[in-house]
């Protein structure tokens, strides 16, 4: 990206034949990825510094910001409940905003964190979303099929 004949696309298909020096990238320090696994191991296994410190006697279970109070409403699988399968898809084409589905839920599972945010987790912060986000297509879980 920062190559000038990049940036002003005077370029042709052997820019990449042409251009050696695309390859010599600095080393990478990788502190965030390192960061995040230590941060997940301490989270899974715990934290080796304080291992030997006893543990309280009760743990305080964290709440869900925003919406306590507020019903979940309808959303998009209602809407394909409704609608059946074919009706949903001519809902959503004749839709004129951007439906968006957000990853979030699936990147817990799939990036650095994976196999330390527990769909146990995700459950226990989804009537939440529901209530905050109402206007989400729909909530990728698990890869790019299953929403």
């Amino acid at each position: 990206m920062e190559n000038k004949c990049f940036q002003k696309a005077e370029y042709t298909t052997r820019f990449i034949d042409d251009t050696p020096e695309l390859m010599q990238l600095p080393k990478s320090r990788d502190r965030a990825s390192r960061l995040l696994k230590y941060v997940g191991n301490v989270v899974v296994k715990g934290n080796p510094a304080v291992a030997s410190r006893a543990k309280p006697d009760s743990l305080e279970t964290p709440t869900v910001p925003g919406g306590e109070k507020q019903s979940i409403p309808a959303g998009s699988r209602q809407k394909l409940e409704e609608l059946g399968p074919e009706g949903f898809g001519k809902w959503m084409l004749e839709k004129r905003e951007v439906l968006i589905t957000d990853t979030t839920f699936r990147d817990a599972h799939q990036s650095l964190l994976a196999t330390r945010v527990r769909s146990y987790d995700l459950v226990q912060v989804s009537s939440a979303y529901a209530k905050l986000v109402p206007e989400l297509l729909s909530v990728e879980c698990w890869g790019g099929r299953y929403f």
